[in-house]
C-alpha cells in the first residue's frame, strides 16, 4: 500500500485536473467491463455464437400447436421436440413409438450444395422454414402427431397414428416444401424433399430401420418423392440410420 501513497503523492496535482480525472474514470470503466466479461452479467455479454445458428439446449425443446397455446378448444394437433444431436432424436423416437403408430422420415435433399452455392446461413433458412412449413401440414390434421428435430440437421421426422398418419400425408408435406417459395431467401433457390415411412410393430429399432430404407428408396429415385414402404428387411441387408 506504500507504494500506491506515494504515487498518489507525486501525482495529486496531474490526478485532480481535467485530463487526469478523465483517464482514472475510463480505467474503471474498462475494469468494469472486464469484469462483466470475465465473471457474467447481463444477456448482452453472452459469448457470440455462429451466425445462423439457434442454440439448441441438451435436453429437448418442446413446442405445442398454436391453437392449445393459446387455450383454444381442441386437441393439440402437433408437439415439436427440439434435440442437440441425432442420437438423442432416436433415442426419444424409440420411447415414443407405440402399436398402431407410423413414423415419417423427412430429409431435405442436397442441402449440402445448397450450403456450397448459397452459402450456410441460406441453408439455416431452408432448415428453419421446411420446419414452419411442417407445423403448417400438421396443424391441418385432426390427430395429435408429434415432430423431431435435431439441431441443425436437415432430417425431421413424424410420429403419429396410421389412421390420419400415412403416405398421403407424407406426399403432402413434401409438396407443400416443393410449392414454398424459396425464391424469398434467395433467388433460384428450388429446395425439395424425401419421405420415407414405416407403420410401428413392436421393435422401434425394426421401424426406424424400415423408414430409413424407405427414405433412401425415395432418394434413389432423385428425391422429391415418398419411399415405396417395407414390411420386412431383409435380414441380410444393413440399414444405417445416419446420413452419409
Amino acid at each position: 500500500m506504500d507504494w500506491i501513497l506515494a504515487y498518489f503523492e507525486r501525482n495529486k496535482e496531474w490526478l485532480f485536473s481535467g485530463i487526469g480525472l478523465a483517464a482514472v474514470t475510463g480505467a474503471i470503466a474498462s475494469v468494469r467491463f472486464m469484469k462483466r466479461k470475465l465473471f457474467g452479467g447481463s444477456s448482452e455479454n453472452k459469448p457470440d455464437r455462429p451466425a445462423g445458428h439457434a442454440e439448441v439446449p441438451q435436453s429437448s425443446l418442446c413446442q405445442t400447436a398454436p391453437q392449445a397455446a393459446a387455450g383454444k378448444p381442441g386437441p393439440e394437433s402437433w408437439k415439436s421436440c427440439e434435440f442437440k444431436t441425432h442420437d438423442l432424436v432416436l433415442e426419444k423416437i424409440r420411447q415414443e413409438l407405440k402399436a398402431g403408430q407410423v413414423l415419417v422420415w423427412l430429409d431435405i435433399d442436397k442441402l449440402t450444395q445448397i450450403d456450397q452455392i448459397f452459402g450456410e446461413e441460406c441453408g439455416d433458412a431452408v432448415i428453419q422454414r421446411t420446419q414452419r412449413t411442417i407445423f403448417s401440414v400438421a396443424d391441418r390434421l385432426d390427430v395429435p402427431v408429434s415432430i423431431f428435430h435435431a439441431g441443425h440437421r436437415d432430417e425431421f421426422y413424424i410420429v403419429g397414428p396410421c389412421e390420419i398418419l400415412n403416405e398421403a400425408v407424407a406426399e403432402t408435406v413434401i409438396t407443400a416444401i416443393r410449392r414454398s417459395d424459396w425464391s424469398r431467401i434467395a433467388p433460384q433457390l428450388y429446395v425439395t424433399c424425401s419421405a420415407g415411412i414405416a407403420s410401428h410393430r413392436d421393435d422401434p429399432t425394426d421401424t426406424l430401420q424400415r423408414a430409413r430404407f424407405s427414405l433412401n428408396c425415395a432418394k434413389n429415385q432423385g428425391g422429391d418423392t415418398v419411399g415405396p414402404e417395407v414390411l420386412t428387411l431383409n435380414p441380410l441387408e444393413t440399414v444405417c440410420l445416419y446420413s452419409s
